[in-house]
Parts: C-alpha cells; structure tokens; sequence
C-alpha cells in the first residue's frame, strides 16, 4: 500500500495548520509501515480524521483522533493493534508524542477500555480523571478481594493503603506491580473490568519521566 490522503483533506488541514498533513503521518507510522487517511471531519477549531497503518507483512493499526488546535489538546478517540503485544503500541505512541510535544500541545485525552486498556493507559502515564477514578477505585477494590488468597497481607495491606491515599496517580503503583496472580500480572489483575476517561499532561513531569521509561527515549 502506498500512502494516501484525499485533496479534500490536505486542504481542510491546510486551515488548522502550515505542517504537511502527509509529513506529519509520514512521522506517526515511523517505523511501522504504509498510511492511508480518507476519514476526517473538521469542526471549528478541530479536526477529527481516522488512518489506517499497514506493514509488511504486519501491523495492521487503525486510529481515530481528534486534534484541538485551539486549546492545544488531542483526543485518542480509537485504537486497534493487529497483532498486539510486540511493540507496535509502544512505537506507534513514541511517534506520536515527540509531534505532539513539536506542536505545542498540552494534553492527551483517552478512555481506556475494560480489558487490557486500563493497565496499559497507566503504564503510559495517562491518569484517570476525578470522576473515573471513583469508579476504577471500586473495581479495584473488587478485584483486590477476589485475588486477596493469592497474595501476602503485607501486600494486600500496601494495596489499601495505596487506593485510600494516592488518588488517582494510585493507578501507576497498582499498574506497577509485576508478581504473578495466577496467569496475570498483579496491576493488570488489579486494574481490568472498568473503563475510565483519562489523560496525559505533557506539564506533568512525573507522568512524562513514566512515558519515557516505558516507551524507551
């Protein structure tokens, strides 16, 4: 697949900005393959566009995001890796971020799935908001009981303590915890079965020290 990009599209794009659309997609599939963007929809100080990202013979990626250029903030509005699991997400993000952070742009907005979303999200440095991490902190504490036989109490205890203090940032310790629960990681354990609004302050040093780590510099 050759990359491609409707006229209609570089010329709707042309009003939001001066950088090259196709550069820019040129520099988030880096590494991972071919891009082809059709989809967008323009508002008034945004636009929304989808683009899919072919390799050879893999991955297969598709993501949907809306750019704020206004209020300097994007929104990850859809995410699918094919297959995941080998470093495709964590290339496809590092890719995005340093053109994020060339923008100017302050923040990353998500809404992290029920399975595996929640986990990985923290592990990036995204946090859940106020309001969502009232509803992950239930779900914690549930997964916590139906996993209390299987870890010590010294760990059970730190756990608690965690949830009750930390807020929301509770989400990069619990996400942190890498002993095995059975098949599971802990923090995966810990974290699966809500979904939660998130985001990424790119003014949050704490947050980008994490990204960094995870992704690799």
């Amino acid at each position: 697949m050759t990359n491609v990009i409707t006229e209609s599209l570089a010329d709707t794009w042309d009003n939001f900005c001066s950088e090259s659309l196709s550069d820019l997609f040129d520099r988030i599939s880096s590494g991972l393959g071919s891009w082809c963007c059709s989809n967008y929809r323009p508002y008034s100080d945004a636009i929304f566009f989808s683009c899919e990202i072919i390799g050879t013979p893999e991955p297969i990626i598709e993501i949907e995001r809306t750019i704020n250029f206004k209020d300097k903030f994007i929104v990850h509005d859809g995410l699918i890796i094919n297959p995941e699991g080998r470093g495709y997400g964590r290339r496809l993000l590092r890719n995005s971020f340093n053109i994020y952070r060339a923008f100017g742009f302050k923040v990353v907005k998500i809404k992290a799935g029920m399975d595996s979303g929640p986990y990985v999200w923290a592990r990036f440095g995204f946090l859940p908001t106020t309001a969502s991490w009232e509803n992950l902190r239930q779900q914690v504490y549930k997964n916590l009981e139906e996993c209390k036989d299987e870890i010590d109490e010294d760990e059970y205890q730190d756990i608690l303590e965690d949830i009750d203090v930390e807020g929301p940032r509770a989400v990069w310790i619990l996400s942190d915890k890498e002993v095995r629960v059975g098949r599971e990681k802990l923090g995966y354990r810990l974290l699966k079965g809500q979904c939660w609004e998130g985001f990424f302050n790119f003014d949050d040093s704490d947050a980008v020290l994490r990204f960094e780590s995870y992704v690799g510099e």
